[in-house]
């Protein structure tokens, strides 16, 4: 991460989606690398996933990232 922009104290994840034309996957990746975040690119989505077929492949796979954290 950069200098005093992360890592971050509350989880956070980025979720970055491979054929979403309004936030290219780059941009994905460099926010999650100055928050100090876990980021994860899901092939054949857009920009607008609850609406597209297969959301719910989204949905587990942010639900299984918090399920995967500590107890507070």
């Amino acid at each position: 991460p950069r200098e005093g922009v992360g890592p971050l104290a509350t989880p956070v994840y980025v979720l970055g989606l491979s054929g979403d034309a309004v936030i290219p996957e780059a941009e994905v990746r460099r926010t999650a690398d100055l928050l100090g975040a876990p980021c994860r690119i899901l092939e054949g989505y857009s920009h607008t996933p609850p609406v597209e077929p297969g959301w719910e492949v989204i949905a587990g796979d942010i639900a299984d990232w918090i399920d995967g954290l500590p107890a507070p």
